[in-house]
């Protein structure tokens, strides 16, 4: 059935630069449905006036609990749906389902659907131009989608969010135990020069040109793979022995933490869950003993505050390794055992998360 027979297919009314405000309604981009999209924390939104929003609201619409967004340029592909909090969102950007025909559609079948393979593949059909490709309201208003009863469509809702609940519930754990060890690291007073607990290390980039440097068995991960990230799993790309011996890259083992150089944050602050080598834009601190790695992790992501005052760069900034050299950071003894305990737990916890991730995977391409 054809999409617009079972559900709006629209976008927001325009707002203009000017009329963004530093507080009031948020106001989402492309790039923060993306953020949305994989549970991510929006660090710099953009707001707009409550008056404007209350506007729409009397005169037009807003976003809705369950309402979808798929954003239809850049990132292409991402896909939200609202938990029923207030905000505004790009026109042209993002693209707007909303008033279900509920006697058709269950909507978070329809959110599934978009988000499995399938459900992306068929956008990726739809695109159009070449310099910048873009999905259209009217492209998407067209594509059939197979719907099956409505209790069948809830079953595989229900079946596929118990999956969802239970990583958001892991998801969560993480968060506290972060907390836990935040928590711990503020009531410690004593700095220690960082290099006494660790060796620093930049990594490097094979050669682009070299395709025998590439798809090997080696992970290697970017700078952004690092953001809103506390564990790391999932490798950016692989890379071949060839591509290590002929590159400046480095690797990181299980429980050493890295972190990107470029506009650094505690949100690009990560823990390695296995052997994995990194780029130029990337440090990792392996600790001269293991007891020390959640000490190091908890006391740079303390100490980030400090160190990311004197980055550098005008188009984009960053700190150097000897920055990061000469920084200190919160340690003492009689907490290295607790902090590593933590950190310990929190790649066990990542780790289960993945297999959820998988295993959500694998329901999607079953039932779409």
């Amino acid at each position: 059935m054809k999409l617009e027979l079972f559900v709006n297919v629209s976008s927001s009314k325009r707002i203009f630069a000017s009329q963004y405000t530093k507080t009031g309604i948020p106001f989402y981009r492309g790039k923060e449905i993306t953020l949305l999209q994989n549970k991510n924390k929006i660090n710099e939104s953009l707001f707009i006036d409550e008056f404007i929003y209350k506007n729409f609201l009397e005169k037009y619409n807003v976003p809705q609990f369950e309402d979808i967004f798929v954003t239809a340029v850049g990132t292409i592909g991402s896909i939200y749906i609202s938990d029923g909090h207030n905000f505004y969102f790009k026109d042209g950007n993002i693209i707007w389902l909303n008033q279900y025909d509920r006697s058709k559609i269950v909507p978070k079948y329809l959110y599934y659907y978009l988000t499995s393979y399938m459900g992306q593949s068929h956008l990726n059909s739809l695109l159009i131009g070449s310099s910048q490709q873009a999905i259209t309201i009217d492209k998407l208003k067209s594509i059939d989608i197979r719907l099956p009863n409505l209790k069948l469509q809830q079953h595989i809702v229900d079946t596929i969010g118990s999956v969802d609940d239970l990583i958001e519930k892991h998801d969560q754990i993480i968060q506290k135990l972060i907390e836990f060890g935040d928590a711990i690291t503020d009531s410690i007073n004593p700095q220690l020069d960082i290099t006494k607990l660790c060796d620093i290390s930049l990594g490097g980039t094979p050669s682009r040109k070299k395709g025998e440097f590439w798809g090997g068995n080696n992970k290697w991960l970017n700078s952004g793979a690092v953001t809103n990230i506390p564990v790391i799993i999932k490798e950016s790309e692989y890379i071949t022995d060839e591509g290590i011996k002929k590159s400046a890259t480095k690797s990181g083992s299980t429980g050493d933490t890295i972190l990107s150089i470029m506009e650094p944050d505690e949100t690009k602050i990560s823990l390695l869950s296995d052997e994995f080598y990194f780029n130029q834009s990337t440090a990792v601190l392996k600790a001269h003993k293991s007891i020390y790695q959640g000490s190091i992790y908890f006391g740079i992501r303390k100490s980030m505050s400090v160190v990311k005052l004197l980055k550098n760069g005008a188009a984009q900034q960053s700190i150097n390794k000897e920055i990061l050299s000469n920084s200190s950071i919160p340690f003492s003894e009689n907490y290295s055992e607790r902090l590593n305990l933590i950190k310990n737990n929190m790649i066990s916890v990542a780790l289960k998360i993945d297999a959820l991730k998988k295993l959500k995977k694998q329901l999607l391409d079953k039932f779409f």
